[in-house]
């Protein structure tokens, strides 16, 4: 082949492979094979769980304070999940004065979805208690506000011990709530631990914890000496409990 002709094959030979390279999508090709595709994380509100206060018929005044005592306790433990979002009771209360609901022993269900609905919460836990016998029992309910279904529990031991009827309600609440919003709260390690039996806690009696929520209900009302009376034999009724020592370490700050 002539050296002109040659040189006019290569030429074009260049010219084909250059067009070839500018065509569309060759270099898409390039681009997708360099780069790996982006998917932005899909962000998912957690759901708002508001601890109620539970109902009580009973005609003993210092046992009507467990139910604040009661609902704390709950609210710290299920707190300790940072996949659920729990209402703090303070919050609660709020609402409570607002609809004129905060001396009331039981809440009525119209009651307790106006209060759902103004803290804008997912599931309502709520129940009832009553002694009998040697025994305090507490019937506990996760309520899906959205779908109206009801999950219920239940928790008993001697009226000397209720670190055990709530070590063992906040393990059954929180393995229920897991399974209703596996969306939003994930197994974590924070998780598991509560899921899973807990180190038996030194005995606290029901009475000493209706003494922590007669303290909270002083602190709602804004009388903080009571409160801090009120906590101070706590500590000294009971020693190693953590949410009075907590409270009255705040209160005397």
């Amino acid at each position: 082949m002539p050296a002109l002709q040659l040189r006019g094959f290569f030429i074009g030979l260049l010219s084909l492979v250059a067009l070839v390279c500018t065509l569309p999508g060759s270099a898409g090709v390039a681009q997708a094979q360099g780069k790996k595709k982006i998917v932005a994380p899909v962000v998912v509100a957690k759901p708002r769980i508001a601890v109620l206060y539970f109902d009580y018929s009973g005609n003993d005044v210092d046992m009507g304070f467990l139910r604040k005592g009661m609902a704390q306790m709950l609210v710290t433990d299920l707190s300790a999940n940072e996949d659920l979002q729990i209402v703090e009771r303070v919050d609660l209360e709020a609402v409570l004065k607002e609809l004129k609901l905060g001396q009331t022993k039981a809440i009525d269900p119209s009651s307790r979805n106006k209060i759902g609905k103004l803290l804008g919460a997912r599931y309502l836990i709520t129940g009832g208690y009553f002694q009998f016998r040697n025994a305090l029992r507490v019937d506990a309910k996760i309520i899906d506000v959205e779908r109206g279904t009801t999950k219920s529990f239940a928790a008993q031991a001697a009226p000397d011990d209720f670190m055990q009827i709530e070590a063992e309600l906040t393990r059954k609440l929180h393995a229920e709530l897991l399974k209703l919003n596996k969306a939003h709260a994930k197994a974590t390690p924070k998780s598991r631990k509560l899921t899973a039996k807990r180190k038996k806690s030194p005995k606290v009696a029901a009475r000493t914890v209706a003494r922590y929520g007669r303290a909270l209900d002083a602190l709602d009302k804004g009388k903080k000496k009571l409160a801090a009376s009120e906590l101070e034999t706590v500590t000294r009724e009971a020693p190693h409990f953590k949410p009075a020592i907590d409270d009255l370490r705040v209160l005397l700050r």
